[in-house]
């Protein structure tokens, strides 16, 4: 995995506001995969999407799982470029990441690369705190999320999900739902 870093905090309250109305009409979906990282940008572009950062974490996967497959709860371990799965494990193993919100985007065409972040940046850190308890940077986490590529957004796949880290790169030992509350 890239190395991973966010940019200036002083727009913060203006995106959680921006995302606010969004997000809380927001439904889970699965989707086909080719989902490609992405880093941490600030400000979110407003759009239709649909997700949900449930109270409670989805059925634990574990093995090997498609990156459509992903729901919020499910931690993995770090993945190749050009993988077309991942392995999931249970959250009280040592793992690398952990999906806390998934959503979908409703828009017919794929977005631009620079929209494309922008909408997935102000989803992710809008949703980091309900499901973290604090923002990213009173805590020991970073964030980024997975994207559909163009053939499996002309597939149907417009699913982006945010996962979190350790920002130093360790290896996480527990679910980070909750762990700042």
């Amino acid at each position: 995995m890239s190395q991973r870093s966010f940019a200036s905090r002083t727009a913060r309250p203006a995106l959680i506001l921006g995302v606010s109305a969004t997000i809380l009409s927001l439904g889970l979906s699965a989707c086909i995969p080719s989902y490609r990282p992405r880093s941490s940008s600030p400000n979110p572009a407003r759009t239709s999407s649909s997700g949900r950062n449930p109270t409670a974490p989805s059925k634990p996967a574990t093995g090997p799982i498609y990156f459509a497959d992903l729901a919020v709860g499910h931690c993995f371990q770090d993945w190749t470029e050009g993988d077309t799965q991942l392995m999931a494990v249970d959250c009280s193993t040592p793992h690398d990441n952990e999906v806390y919100y998934v959503a979908e985007l409703t828009e017919d065409d794929l977005p631009s690369e620079n929209d494309l972040d922008r909408i997935s940046s102000g989803l992710c850190l809008a949703s980091f705190e309900p499901y973290v308890g604090a923002l990213p940077d009173e805590t020991t986490f970073d964030y980024s999320w997975l994207v559909p590529g163009e053939e499996a957004w002309s597939e149907g796949d417009h699913t982006i999900a945010c996962y979190l880290f350790a920002a130093d790169q360790s290896k996480l030992h527990q679910s980070a739902q909750n762990s700042y509350q």
